[in-house]
């Protein structure tokens, strides 16, 4: 019998020692390993994908790096229907089901949430992007796959630079559904912010910004995170974001940046497998290796 199992995927269990990001995962994964040890709980770093485990032995998985699921996400769909009754989720499967499509930040605006204005076009549906640019009247998008991680597939696009990028576009959407945003200048001189929330309660934050000439903040892009010193009204509007998600909500990560007026608005919520940056406050790998018990 396994206490915990700490899930990541199979790259991430042997990985290039070289590689900051990735040392960085193994570093954050050991706080919470540590954790568990002090305090007499069996845990491990398992690959979700590994077939051999028998997740019914199993007290709890702990979903942390499991980060090619949308390279195998028909297998990753099978094994999450398949767990859901053998052992305890965090997040739980319910939460999982709604954050893995971005479709999410649609109920968060029903629910008086601001988000980045957000289109959906359903793959193998006839659209263009000049359609898109007409819809938001705006100079530049943002096209990306509804389901998606780590900026994969993710585009800035110019209005005179759009029928250079269509063939591009048809090609994303003949395999996936996309959505289009408009783009957000506040990006490259504010960059975003993540707002960590554990058990509904406001933890820590980071910056992440993105390298010259490049819009995409994550660490495979070339961007960089430094901490940020959260005001109360972003603490506050990260907890409003969490409370407007359904479900037990044992961690979440909300990435939001300023529109034109200003205005803090969400760009996604991570509730499965989002870095968390437990390096810059350790005791929050520790918060949520405790609630995890509970």
């Amino acid at each position: 019998m396994l206490d915990i199992a700490i899930l990541t995927d199979e790259k991430n269990l042997n990985p290039d020692p070289h590689n900051f990001l990735i040392s960085q995962l193994i570093y954050e994964e050991s706080l919470m390993l540590d954790y568990f040890k002090r305090n007499g709980v069996k845990a491990e770093r398992i690959d979700w994908a590994d077939k051999s485990v028998e997740w019914s032995k199993v007290g709890c998985a702990i979903f942390r790096s499991t980060w090619n699921y949308q390279e195998k996400f028909n297998q990753f769909e099978t094994w999450l229907e398949n767990v859901k009754t053998k052992t305890r989720l965090v997040n739980p499967y319910d939460v999982i089901k709604w954050n893995i499509n971005k479709r999410y930040l649609l109920e968060l605006e029903q629910n008086d949430i601001t988000i980045v204005p957000t289109f959906f076009i359903e793959k193998q549906t006839e659209s263009c992007l000049d359609k898109l640019f007409v819809h938001f009247d705006s100079g530049e998008l943002v096209v990306k796959p509804a389901i998606s991680v780590g900026g994969l597939d993710t585009y800035r696009v110019s209005k005179s630079d759009s029928k250079k990028f269509e063939h591009k576009f048809q090609a994303l959407l003949s395999k996936k559904t996309m959505i289009a945003q408009p783009f957000q200048p506040s990006i490259l001189d504010q960059g975003e912010l993540s707002l960590i929330v554990v058990n509904g309660q406001f933890t820590h934050a980071v910056r992440k910004n993105a390298k010259k000439g490049e819009f995409r903040v994550q660490d495979d892009h070339g961007g960089h995170v430094l901490p940020h010193f959260a005001t109360d009204e972003e603490k506050a509007f990260a907890e409003k974001v969490v409370k407007a998600c359904p479900g037990q909500l044992y961690y979440a990560r909300v990435d939001v940046v300023r529109n034109s007026e200003g205005l803090l608005s969400v760009m996604e919520v991570e509730l499965f497998e989002p870095e968390l940056f437990f390096r810059f406050d350790r005791s929050v790998a520790e918060k949520i290796a405790e609630a995890a018990l509970s």
